[in-house]
């Protein structure tokens, strides 16, 4: 891997790019081989990846996308300099930091804590340096006593708690994460995603996400490319790419090749993204996706729990984090049942509001975004004012002000997070914040129902 003569703007370029891998049908063909005199070929040749092309700009976030097999694992590792190419070149332009798959890198007789220190130096940092680094990753990756304890003995969510943390605690030129986000439990998932956020943010840090999840490639990424059987197919917008995978995952062969024909004639060059992180936070003028509902359609709302909301007082999210900042900000957010008791954990089918409270230091026609997503960053719903100079623009006063939004919980079993912010009636973002606040949905009944919202009742079933 060539990491010189390589044009500044760039973090990585890859030229002509292929990996070969050679595949024999016993151990006795690798033996006759290697013992043959004339050099006969006792393998079938397996092209893992064919003439990949593909220049990334610092500061950007590349989707890659494939089904299983297609080469996504191998190129990163390639990029990585983990395994070597057959043909083509990789330039690199930056300190690698790699997560691709539990325990990567780490040495399973020495201790998390220890670990910390060889990883570091892996990844071309000094002793010293890790050293500066150490409380936050261990905070981070919540290890607690078993950071003195042999890697070995950690379980797999406990691996990639430690790797992850380690490999974003020092900002990284480049960061690499090959299907890592899926660990751990719902908190700690919110939180790597906070932070992946937060190194998104910076336009110094290139990342390389490969992920099955088509929302959090639009989310996160600021363009992708679809690989199939090795080959690049596509390098386009998030959603262009993401459509073409779904469209193939579940295509006949005759299908297929129309799917192919039409992919031919898209334009292979990175257009806008259509991610929040990657347009919206690095973009403080569209922090929030505008997803508009029917506020004033309330209807009368059933409650069909046994259990009642209550509050649990140590659930806390750990991924909140203020993006935008101004006179104009939230002071409090809290969760209420109509009798005005503080909730969290939410039984499905009963009527809440969210209850937020800001200041402002004038008088002003604002717009307001509420946006409630899961522990992988799927946007579920929100609420959004239009904004118009109309009746739908909220006028904030001087001091304290508060605004409720009353919604009913369909949201099946799970964690949600609720971000906000704040809009000038102009467009100009005043405050945003992420992750302000969490609460638990759960229901009552035995059954679990598939999918994110639960929109079917038996009580309003009907056969005929």
């Amino acid at each position: 891997m060539n990491k010189n003569s390589i044009t500044e703007e760039y973090s990585i370029e890859i030229s002509g790019l292929s990996k070969m891998y050679k595949m024999y049908s016993s151990k006795r063909s690798r033996l006759k081989e290697a013992v043959n005199p004339f050099g006969r070929k006792y393998y079938n040749e397996f092209w893992a990846l064919k003439d990949i092309n593909l220049k990334i700009k610092k500061g950007e976030v590349l989707g890659i996308v494939g089904r299983n097999g297609s080469g996504k694992s191998t190129l990163l590792k390639i990029i990585s300099g983990i395994i070597q190419p057959t043909k083509g070149t990789v330039k690199v332009n930056g300190k690698i930091s790699a997560l691709l798959e539990v325990g990567s890198g780490m040495n399973p007789q020495l201790t998390g804590r220890e670990n910390i220190r060889f990883l570091g130096q892996i990844m071309g940092y000094e002793a010293a340096e890790m050293d500066k680094h150490e409380k936050d990753i261990i905070d981070f990756a919540e290890l607690g006593p078993h950071i003195d304890q042999p890697f070995r003995t950690y379980s797999s969510g406990m691996r990639s708690k430690l790797g992850f943390a380690i490999s974003t605690a020092v900002k990284p030129e480049i960061l690499i994460l090959d299907e890592v986000l899926s660990v751990g439990d719902a908190l700690f998932r919110r939180k790597a995603f906070a932070r992946m956020e937060d190194l998104i943010k910076d336009e110094n840090t290139t990342v390389l996400f490969v992920s099955h999840n088509d929302q959090n490639i639009i989310q996160i990424c600021t363009y992708a490319i679809l690989l199939k059987e090795g080959a690049l197919l596509l390098e386009s917008s998030t959603k262009n790419v993401t459509k073409y995978y779904q469209k193939m995952l579940f295509s006949t062969e005759t299908e297929l090749k129309s799917i192919l024909k039409e992919i031919k004639n898209e334009i292979k060059v990175p257009q806008e993204s259509d991610g929040m992180m990657s347009t919206e936070y690095k973009n403080s003028n569209n922090f929030s996706k505008k997803l508009n509902i029917e506020k004033n359609n309330h209807k009368d709302m059933h409650k069909t729990s046994k259990l009642d909301a209550y509050y649990t007082a140590n659930m806390k999210s750990k991924s909140s984090s203020i993006l935008v900042e101004s006179d104009t900000k939230v002071i409090g957010a809290e969760i209420k049942t109509l009798d005005d008791e503080i909730v969290n954990n939410l039984p499905l089918y009963q009527k809440f509001k969210i209850v937020v409270k800001y200041v402002s230091k004038k008088e002003q026609m604002i717009r307001f975004s509420i946006l409630i997503a899961d522990d992988k960053f799927n946007i579920l719903t929100g609420y959004y004012h239009n904004g118009q100079k109309s009746k739908k623009s909220v006028r904030a006063y001087p001091g304290e002000n508060r605004i409720e939004v009353l919604f009913e919980n369909k949201l099946v079993v799970g964690l949600y997070f609720i971000s906000f912010s704040i809009y000038h009636e102009d467009g100009k973002l005043l405050y945003a914040e992420r992750d302000r606040a969490v609460f638990r949905s759960f229901s009552n009944s035995r059954k679990k129902n598939p999918g994110f919202v639960e929109l079917f009742d038996e009580e309003y079933l009907t056969f005929h």
